[in-house]
């Protein structure tokens, strides 16, 4: 079964909400079988989460969705539904789903709009941002960078919470006025969401690293030591700690009997841990990396290819090389580059018709770097850009290519030969 398919995934998050609708107890082994299918789907970034969906762009910045974010859209809705039920029973089951669909909307909207604090402020003071992306545990601003200095660190982490108290604020005014004014629809909805926002903003306080008040606990570490290395370290840790945490309460929870609530707080101490521990794995490889150029990892042996080679040619040679990307070349300068993905794109029946140059990504689409460049630097860039490897150019020549492979075929060859303990070569 191939999980990488969002159809395939969609209708199994329709038989799943359709048989908690069926037996509701089902509902904790339904988010943990949906979590790890999310889990499973694909691997991007060096961390596993579904294929997105791009919305489109927003103040400049790109907005995706991914698959998971069904999944808990949905039982989110329908939790509200049946919380809707115990506020006002008189209530026909319309007006509660239309309540509940409002309340997961706004939900969502405050998750945005909490990501988007970090991103303006981070675009602000100079770091970029690819993306944000809304999933199944909230949202996530993808940075193109980490800040320079541990006040623009403080900055950045510090704007997002401080957008859900300001939402929190508002909804706790909306929710006076409805009161007011005699609308139990609006609150019900307000006083949700007033409590949810305030909760948003006291959770990612919590300092443990990646959540925002790990960030501050970083910055404040890193302006106390001048050190971001270790503050890094000693936040992820901290991290790791926090998480355990969870998972303890979680399976506490689970022993008293309080199945949902056992499951979603383990499962948020499983996330928690898991992106403390990538943020340390990360910080080993830059240690490893460090002093290590990409003239000292890149192929050199890559066969390219004429922009009129007919596809049909190019099959017989991926076939015979085992290689999924070729460079293609005029007069040694790159004008392209053909991966595995563009041929599959084409019907059989196409490939005799076609030539290399009809199918391949420009050169001017494509992320390239020099030899000189230092490998975290361009390591770095292709998962932020979520490619597998980057043509490497010498005054405008095409000199070879560094890939994600290449990178790890170093990493494994210099662990072998300078073990944990010993110096190597860029020690």
């Amino acid at each position: 079964m191939k999980l990488s398919n969002p159809y395939l995934l969609i209708a199994l998050l329709a038989v799943g909400i359709g048989l908690y609708a069926l037996v509701p107890a089902l509902f904790p082994f339904l988010l943990l079988g949906g979590c790890l299918l999310m889990h499973l789907g694909s691997r991007r970034n060096g961390w596993s989460y579904m294929t997105t969906l791009r919305l489109g762009k927003l103040l400049g910045i790109e907005l995706r969705l991914d698959y998971s974010w069904f999944l808990i859209f949905l039982l989110l809705t329908w939790s509200l539904a049946g919380h809707y039920l115990m506020v006002n029973a008189g209530w026909s089951a319309g007006v509660r789903l239309v309540l509940a669909l409002v309340t997961a909307l706004l939900f969502f909207a405050s998750v945005l709009a909490h990501e988007y604090g970090h991103s303006l402020v981070a675009r602000r003071l100079g770091v970029g941002v690819e993306r944000i992306t809304l999933f199944i545990f909230g949202g996530m601003a993808h940075l193109k960078g980490e800040p320079k200095r541990a006040r623009d660190e403080f900055l950045i982490a510090i704007a997002g919470p401080l957008v859900s108290l300001g939402l929190a604020a508002v909804f706790a005014l909306l929710l006076r006025f409805a009161r007011l004014q005699e609308v139990a629809g609006v609150e019900a909805v307000a006083f949700w969401l007033r409590t949810i926002n305030l909760a948003l903003a006291l959770f990612n306080l919590i300092p443990g690293f990646p959540l925002d008040g790990g960030r501050v606990l970083r910055a404040v570490l890193w302006a106390a030591t001048g050190n971001l290395e270790r503050a890094t370290r000693t936040a992820s840790r901290v991290g790791q700690g926090v998480a355990f945490v969870f998972v303890a309460l979680g399976l506490w929870q689970l022993l008293g009997g309080s199945w949902v609530n056992g499951v979603w707080t383990a499962f948020i101490g499983w996330f928690l841990y898991r992106a403390a521990t990538s943020q340390l794995e990360q910080l080993s490889l830059q240690e490893l990396l460090r002093g290590v150029s990409v003239r000292e990892v890149m192929l050199l042996d890559c066969p390219h290819l004429d922009p009129q080679m007919p596809v049909a040619t190019l099959v017989e040679q991926v076939m015979s090389s085992g290689r999924r990307c070729f460079p293609v070349l005029s007069e040694q300068r790159l004008v392209g580059l053909v991966t595995l993905h563009q041929i599959k794109a084409l019907a059989r029946e196409q490939w005799a018709q076609m030539s290399v140059a009809e199918i391949m990504i420009p050169a001017e689409a494509l992320l390239t770097t020099t030899p000189d460049e230092a490998v975290s630097s361009a390591l770095e860039r292709m998962v932020s850009a979520d490619v597998n490897q980057l043509p490497v150019l010498k005054a405008g020549q095409f000199v070879g290519m560094v890939t994600r492979e290449s990178v790890l075929n170093y990493l494994r060859t210099r662990t072998e030969l300078f073990p944990a303990g010993h110096q190597g070569v860029h020690g």
